[in-house]
């Protein structure tokens, strides 16, 4: 009996799910840590400058912009991906709760995209709407 391949198209719809609960999770730290003002000044401009990015990222899983395909395309690979959760995840690490939790949840995402970028059956990420 032969196993069935995986739709790639579901797949990379996970992948769309899994992004934008990333995203949104960093987001969430940003905002609360903005709004809270315990933190330091050049922590601030961190969360904002975090969750500003973070934010468009979301967006950009709905419908990707032309100007961030042609100017920021290493987003659109599992390197790259990989690497801006890593880094967003290792940002937002503060001893507070949900801030290790968002922290946790993206550096392992970001680790992930590191391991699928050598899995040569996942194509490119495309947005929600074409998944």
């Amino acid at each position: 009996m032969r196993w069935a391949s995986p739709n790639r198209y579901l797949l990379l719809l996970l992948f769309n799910v899994l992004n934008v609960a990333a995203f949104g999770a960093i987001v969430a730290v940003a905002v609360i840590n903005v709004v809270d003002r315990a933190a330091p000044t050049n922590l601030l401009i961190y969360y904002g400058y975090t969750g500003l990015l973070s934010l468009v990222l979301l967006l950009s899983e709905l419908r990707v912009p032309r100007l961030l395909h042609s100017q920021a395309r290493f987003l659109f690979t599992y390197t790259g991906r990989g690497i801006v959760l890593t880094y967003f995840g290792c940002i937002t690490y503060s001893d507070r709760t949900f801030n290790v939790f968002a922290c946790i949840y993206a550096v392992s995402l970001g680790v992930v995209y590191f391991v699928v970028a050598w899995v040569p059956f996942v194509s490119t990420q495309h947005g929600l709407a074409y998944n």
